[in-house]
């Protein structure tokens, strides 16, 4: 953790300010049989990650191996990393859902570094086999204080401002925040076996305006949405170089979540409601 708070019963909290410093691994995995790797660079606009593209891939993809090589000296058995499903691309649209086995084509800074580390993991298990990894991408997370995108929405529809989306008609993945960390901890209890490449979401598909209205119920408001052509919309948000918003916004993403039903997984919470 990066600043003191009250520990949970029978756990260590140990401060690190920057994961991609100085950290002293050897010390803090002393004793440690699994570690479950959260922490990145995300949440940045188009215009910020072009502007710090290599302190992202510091964060991202540079840290993530300097943890991985230490929790393979260190005896870890396993190690859980939060990948993402912008390895595999930005949107869906127009083709069949992202699988495990397409071949990735990330479109943001973020999407890059996290496919490196990804890279950098089968890497590190290859040469320490008795550390099992799993490599977990999900689309974005939706749970109580969600960031990027997510609060930028809550922001405006609790503001009540009026939002063009009315027209959009796109149909999107998401995970609830219990069914990510319910398949992490159902992945720590299970046998290690290797290497692995998991994609979660929820079963629902949800468009941006029906995602922007259960953000409006959920705050007991209602959401002010006027029609305005979606096509449009996208050519906008590309042309002021905001191509992550407008696949967010107007692109489809569908996942086939195969890899995790084979084990046993099943996403318990919808998105609508």
């Amino acid at each position: 953790q990066r600043k003191p708070v009250r520990p949970l019963p029978g756990t260590r909290p140990v401060i690190i300010d920057d994961i991609a410093g100085e950290a002293d691994w050897p010390r803090i995995l002393g004793g440690v049989d699994c570690v479950v790797h959260l922490a990145a660079s995300a949440h940045r606009g188009t215009h910020s990650q072009i502007r710090d593209v290599e302190r992202i891939r510091e964060v991202n993809a540079g840290a993530t191996q300097s943890l991985a090589l230490s929790a393979a000296e260190a005896g870890v058995k396993r190690f859980v990393f939060l990948s993402s499903i912008a390895v595999n691309g930005s949107n869906t649209s127009g083709r069949a859902p992202f699988g495990i086995d397409d071949r990735c084509a990330p479109q943001t800074a973020y999407g890059l570094s996290k496919l490196e580390a990804e890279h950098i993991l089968k890497a590190v298990q290859q040469d320490a086999p008795g550390l099992s990894i799993d490599i977990i991408r999900c689309p974005a997370v939706i749970g109580r204080n969600a960031p990027g995108n997510m609060a930028q929405i809550e922001r405006l529809v609790a503001k009540r401002i009026p939002l063009p989306f009315a027209s959009i008609r796109n149909r999107r993945a998401f995970i609830a925040a219990d069914d990510l960390t319910g398949f992490i901890s159902a992945r720590l209890a299970a046998e290690p076996s290797g290497a692995n490449i998991f994609m979660l979401a929820a079963d629902d598909r949800i468009s941006t305006p029906e995602f922007v209205r259960a953000i409006a119920a959920a705050k007991r408001t209602s959401a002010v949405l006027f029609p305005f052509p979606a096509t449009m919309l996208r050519g906008l948000l590309v042309a002021a170089n905001m191509r992550d918003k407008a696949d967010a916004l107007t692109g489809d993403l569908d996942i086939d979540i195969s890899s995790a039903l084979a084990i046993g997984w099943r996403p318990a919470l919808t998105i609508k409601a």
